[in-house]
């Protein structure tokens, strides 16, 4: 039986346990391209605390969790990525990240933005909007779930189903702005998802969720930490393919 030690984050304590072949044969056959919700249904088996709902971890948290189970399956704490290695992505808890930022005054509107949390990164997956795919339907999905003006809806007490639907409206009507309204909101989302860096850089590639380097000048590729990447060829070789 692998040993995993306790994560101490700053939020609260991860204790992890090792998959069952049962659940890495579920795993396994679940469709590749859900990531996110691969990735909370992983940590629902693994995380040891019941109380702890992964689906509300910011996506940091949740992508530390998943590396953490990976470097001790591996037996190796800094364990390559490329020709990288993992604490080049890892970015220290040095102090307290605010759950939310104030962006100023940005279209004569003050905004502020929040964490991209499990529930809503899950939401942008099934996002589907005309003529916006890849890297542009996840970037307009975060921008719509992470900025908001004082008394706006919160995501928080949503049940799925309003979620998609509020997450699919906030999308169209991002889209709706012209273009320099739009690039305006943009440089304000970047800006705010730097003073939002927890644990990892986050940003948006084709198929979903990446992590930059934790320095922009160390000329690695940007990483992704997929569930499947934990499990055993042979789970792969005997689970049941997705419909």
């Amino acid at each position: 039986m692998i040993h995993f030690p306790e994560i101490r984050a700053r939020r609260f304590t991860i204790r992890m346990r090792e998959l069952t072949i049962g659940q890495s044969l579920e795993l396994a056959a679940r469709p590749a391209h859900l990531e996110q919700a691969n990735t909370t249904a992983f940590l629902s088996h693994v995380v040891r605390d019941p109380a702890l709902d992964p689906a509300r971890w910011r996506v940091g948290e949740r992508t530390l969790a998943v590396a953490h189970y990976l470097a001790c399956v591996l037996d190796d704490p800094d364990f390559a990525i490329g020709v990288a290695r993992y604490s080049d992505y890892l970015v220290p808890e040095s102090e307290p990240v605010p759950d939310s930022v104030d962006l100023g005054e940005v279209l004569g509107e003050v905004w502020r933005m929040r964490h991209l949390d499990g529930r809503t990164a899950e939401a942008i997956e099934r996002l589907e909007i005309h003529s916006l795919t890849g890297r542009g339907l996840w970037v307009a999905g975060m921008m719509a779930g992470q900025l908001y003006r004082d008394g706006e809806d919160a995501p928080e007490s949503m049940t799925d189903g309003a979620l998609d639907e509020w997450l699919a409206a906030r999308v169209t009507a991002l889209t709706a702005l012209p273009e320099s309204e739009f690039e305006a909101l943009l440089l304000a989302f970047h800006a705010g998802r730097e003073r939002l860096t927890h644990l990892f850089r986050i940003d948006a590639g084709d198929t979903g969720i990446i992590c930059p380097p934790s320095t922009e000048d160390a000329g690695f590729a940007p990483a992704r930490f997929p569930v499947r990447s934990a499990l055993g060829s042979w789970a792969f070789a005997m689970a049941k393919s997705p419909d």
